[in-house]
């Protein structure tokens, strides 16, 4: 998937994109990992019981110069892509996403479209 200035999980109805106002200081006090690239990378878990397992992950990734991001719900090998908004049984991971995505919202990294 490329970099895009807006983007959209899987299953979900709200797009995102990147607020103009966004700092590389402020992706690293989120827990943005540089990659090798030189990009921010943001992976975690989804589960509240258990943060450190290898179940449904939230990944993000923005550009090294902030022009772009992808972002997606992953399965815990990071393979393969999960729609947590089709059934009630991911209800969890979705009020997890909606927490951290709502963060990122006020820490002025990205804003609904």
């Amino acid at each position: 998937m490329a970099f895009a200035k807006e983007n959209r999980l899987l299953g979900d109805n709200i797009t995102y994109k990147i607020n103009p106002s966004v700092k590389k200081f402020t992706l690293r006090d989120l827990g943005f990992n540089d990659t090798n690239a030189g990009n921010f990378l943001y992976e975690r878990s989804l589960d509240v019981n258990n943060p450190y397992g290898n179940g449904i992950r939230i990944k993000i990734t923005f550009k090294n110069d902030l022009s772009g991001f992808k972002m997606s719900i992953v399965t815990g090998n990071g393979m393969q892509k999960v729609n947590i908004f089709k059934d009630e049984k991911h209800k969890s991971d979705v009020d997890q996403v909606r927490f951290i995505l709502n963060n990122f919202i006020e820490r002025e990294v990205i804003i609904e479209a």
